[in-house]
């Protein structure tokens, strides 16, 4: 989307609104075709009799005989495409779930679709503006006979060619409608663009047993004897009662599913409860845009405050950037002694439900306060207008609200936390609810919210320990310390409450955390980019296919920003060759040409040189070199 944006009087940019803009739609992907874990979920039909639950549909396995069965679970958990038979399928499914089919070229279809996105533009401004439609008629013309002129050019340049659909095969699909009778097909945790096939009972089987319908009751989820409709109703007149919009597509609840976690050994199961169309959605989107706010409030004031500005009271990063900045500080002086990563394993089943609604209002009450005791007049309302969140003294129309309401949004979502699994409904009555927008920001704030309390009380009582904690940083449920000497795995038990359980994943001198790769060599972090899905036993797709239903600068603009991504995560020149070389080896594979691969090279060091300053490298030698 390309927007039009000019210079405020204050000399920032902003974007015009009233502008018409040009945007890029492209068609939908495969998923939705593909992949069947929705309707496996939606479609079961769960009893119960003599106090166990059945479910009537529930497949049978066929996996005893399969050469791709797990070993543990004794059931098809793989991402090994090889199990599928049909080479045509098994083909469009090694692209990824978001690959687009490529179609037909057809200049008249081209021609028409720009003529009706026009006159569409035109009656939204004829609406808008009230001019008169035919005020438009010689911009419309001017513009298609442009376009019709550049067809005549690309009709004697380009032979448009066939591009059936595999998916519209009649064997390929009734090849698919087998395989989603028996298996699951749904994406892998951390690597979302490759599918995993398993076993459709052992699928529903894991996911009952998840939720307690099996032999071992559920300490987290509870079976609810709420009507869905009347659960849907209360969302829907919540809604409507602040003035939140609500479509009609929202009138249900959400479903619970699960990934599988295939850089596990034997793999485990990530549940995630899909919530991006239900009744909470409204609600939820509302409550994040609030919650990124109050995020971005708690965060300014521990940067900005001078008072004990050598103790660390905030540790939480949203990416790596934070990270690197303090391992090149520390190179400078030398001075890498260790570094510890731990795991927060119970953060989203195990936290009780009254203390997590307790920390966070009182997080909202201490932001409306302005930081203070004293309340704040410009703090009464926090007002949403579109994606951005800001106080205000007096009431906006339908947007703004006061701490009570945000209070009463957040404890309605974190209490009343309902979901599917078949024809079943269940609460969770413990943990952050997942699968809802703002899920993230309560998990940091939470735990910011003990870590700060203990910061705190060792300033009173023991600053020399307090001190050691400056080089701590945690990404939500991911912890990462920097010459503590331990301190950290030796305190975490007096930070969080009893019911948080940590896991030490590295100690010592070698760690990875988030995309990074860090080892103490010679009193130095020496750290390079980090891909955990290196590991996976099968082949992981990456970035796009130029094969696809894609604009070509979609595909170039992909690998621009991998190779920034790539410098600004790699200390040492050769690592960055040996990642770079992989990248461009694979997008060789999927469609680029040489040239204009190396012609990114080029306008990436040049737009973003500060990131490969530290390689000490012309353009053309990094060019030479990946050639």
């Amino acid at each position: 989307m390309i927007k039009c944006c000019c210079k405020s009087p204050s000399g920032k940019l902003r974007v015009d609104e009233d502008i018409p803009v040009v945007t890029v739609k492209l068609d939908p992907p495969i998923r939705n075709k593909i992949l069947n874990y929705k309707h496996t979920v939606k479609d079961l039909d769960i009893r119960k009799e003599d106090g166990k639950f059945l479910v009537e549909n529930l497949p049978q396995c066929e996996c005893s005989q399969s050469v791709f069965k797990d070993p543990v679970h004794n059931h098809v958990v793989t991402g090994d495409l090889r199990i599928i038979k049909n080479s045509k399928l098994r083909k469009l499914l090694s692209k990824g779930p978001n690959y687009r089919e490529n179609k037909f070229l057809n200049y008249r279809k081209c021609l028409s679709a720009i003529e009706s996105a026009i006159d569409s533009t035109i009656e939204k401004l004829v609406e808008k503006y009230g001019f008169e439609g035919e005020h438009f008629d010689d911009w419309k013309n001017e513009i298609v006979n442009k376009v019709k002129s550049r067809i005549n050019v690309l009709k004697n340049k380009k032979v448009p060619m066939s591009a059936k659909s595999i998916l519209s095969d009649s064997e390929v699909t009734s090849y698919l409608k087998d395989l989603h009778a028996n298996f699951v097909l749904v994406p892998i945790d951390k690597a979302s663009n490759n599918i995993a096939i398993i076993c459709k009972r052992f699928y529903i089987e894991r996911l009952l047993s998840e939720v307690g319908l099996s032999e071992n009751p559920s300490n987290t989820y509870e079976i609810s004897t709420e009507k869905p409709e009347l659960i849907v109703d209360t969302n829907i007149h919540l809604c409507k009662s602040l003035n939140i919009s609500v479509t009609e597509k929202m009138y249900c609840l959400p479903f619970m599913y699960w990934m599988p976690k295939m850089h596990y050994q034997p793999s485990r199961a990530r549940f995630i409860v899909a919530s991006a169309v239900c009744s909470t959605k409204p609600i939820s989107n509302i409550v994040s845009i609030i919650f990124k706010k109050i995020f971005q409030q708690i965060q300014n004031f521990h940067f900005k405050s001078h008072f004990y500005k050598n103790y660390k009271k905030f540790w939480v990063i949203e990416n790596s950037k934070t990270l690197l900045k303090k391992l090149d500080a520390l190179n400078l002086k030398k001075n890498a002694k260790d570094i510890s990563t731990f795991d927060f394993s119970t953060l989203y089943t195990k936290l009780p439900h009254n203390d997590l609604i307790k920390v966070l209002q009182d997080i909202i009450e201490f932001v409306f306060n302005g930081g203070r005791k004293s309340p704040d007049g410009n703090r009464k309302y926090l007002t949403v207008l579109g994606n951005s969140c800001f106080f205000t003294r007096n009431k906006r129309k339908g947007r703004s609200y006061t701490v009570a309401q945000v209070k009463m949004l957040v404890s309605h979502l974190i209490s009343e936390t309902y979901f599917t699994v078949g024809n079943i409904n269940f609460r969770q009555s413990i943990g952050i609810p997942m699968g809802i927008d703002p899920a993230p920001f309560w998990a940091n704030l939470y735990l910011y919210h003990y870590e700060n309390i203990f910061i705190n009380k060792l300033i009173r009582t023991d600053r020399y320990r307090g001190f050691k904690f400056r080089n701590c940083f945690r990404f939500i449920d991911d912890a990462c310390n920097i010459n503590d000497s331990g301190e950290f795995q030796r305190s975490y038990a007096e930070i969080y409450p009893k019911e948080l359980e940590l896991k030490c994943e590295h100690e010592g001198k070698h760690a990875t955390f988030l995309e990074i790769d860090i080892t103490v060599q010679d009193d130095l972090f020496v750290y390079k980019l980090f891909d955990k899905r290196d590991n996976f036993p099968f082949f992981i797709v990456r970035m796009p296919d130029l094969s696809g239903n894609i604009p070509s600068h979609v595909f170039y603009g992909s690998v621009m920003s991998e190779i920034l991504r790539i410098a600004r995560a790699t200390l040492l020149y050769k690592d960055f060759l040996v990642k770079s070389k992989e990248l461009f080896n694979r997008m060789l594979n999927q469609g680029a040409s040489l040239t204009l691969l190396l012609k990114q090279i080029r306008k990436v060091v040049l737009s973003h040189p500060e990131a490969f300053n530290s390689f000490q490298k012309t353009v053309y030698t990094i060019q030479e070199d990946l050639n």
